[in-house]
């Protein structure tokens, strides 16, 4: 996994193998990051996000409360 410079990680954030998170961007609690994932630069996933495996998402995206992101 690859962690950028100044990536917030909140406590029960849960992330497989393979990922790769843009620098500045924030983790909220009980997040889900599947496998092989890729986060963009400034991004926020807000509390209780999913996100399964394979998924990219670009750079300054909010992923609102609860969501579920699908390939």
């Amino acid at each position: 996994c690859h962690l950028g410079r100044g990536v917030l990680w909140f406590a029960n954030v849960l992330g497989t193998v393979n990922l790769q998170i843009g620098d500045f961007s924030m983790i909220s609690n009980g997040c889900t990051i599947g496998h092989e994932s890729k986060i963009g630069k400034g991004c926020l996933l807000n509390p209780s996000v999913n996100i399964s495996g394979g998924v990219l998402i670009g750079d300054g995206v909010l992923v609102g409360v609860g969501a579920q992101v699908l390939q």
